[in-house]
This record gives structure tokens, sequence and C-alpha cells, in this order.
């Protein structure tokens, strides 16, 4: 696996959860056991619209930076580590179940961060 394919997954997976959570805004409240109001799809919209340009942004920046890619690697394990430290806090505090799609996020979240990581030492 290279860099420029981590990033355009990392991208795409972010994408699709921007999608899941900024559309169908009723659904976030069902599966966190909440009481559906405007306020929870006013803040789904905005959750679900930041992850799309976070997720264009990484799935861009292979064609952007190219041979350069190694030095946006600081920018993108900071921006990782923000993105998984809010599901663990909002769980630590009861926010948020820690079910089953709680634990996958979780995990892929943290293989994301291991392997650019990684992959960014090799550069």
């Amino acid at each position: 696996m290279t860099l420029s394919t981590l990033f355009k997954a990392f991208g795409f997976i972010h994408m699709v959860m921007g999608l899941a959570f900024g559309i169908p805004t009723w659904m976030v409240s069902d599966m966190m056991g909440w009481e559906h109001s405007v306020g929870i799809a006013t803040m789904s919209e905005h959750w679900g619209s930041t992850l799309i340009i976070v997720g264009l942004f990484f799935f861009q920046m292979p064609s952007l930076l190219g041979d350069r890619l190694h030095e946006f690697t600081k920018l993108a394990l900071i921006a990782q580590i923000i993105l998984i430290a809010m599901p663990l806090y909002h769980a630590a505090v009861g926010a948020i179940p820690m079910d089953a799609r709680w634990y996958l996020l979780v995990i892929v979240s943290a293989g994301f961060l291991y392997f650019t990581y990684a992959l960014s030492t090799d550069a």
C-alpha cells in the first residue's frame, strides 16, 4: 500500500460517512437513540458536510501534491487524531453508545492513523 492509496481510501470513506450523516438525518437520531429534532438534523448536516469536505481534501491530496505528498502527512496525522478523539470523548461522556459501529469506527480510524504514520516514515 502507498501513502497515495491510503489517502484516497481515507478520503473516500469520509465522503461516504458524510453522505450517511448528512442526508438521512433522522437515521442519526435512531442510531443514537435520541429524539429527533431540528437541532440534531442541523448538526448532522453540518457534520456530514464537514466529513465530505475532509474526504475531498484527502482524496485530492495525492493528485495535488504528487511527489511532495509526504510533506502533508504531519497535518494529516493531526487531522486523524482529532477525528478519532471526538468519538472517544463522546463515548467517554456517554453522549453516544459504544456499540459495534463505534468499535468499527475507532478500529478503522486507528488503522488509518497507524498506516499514515508507518508509510510516512518510509518516505
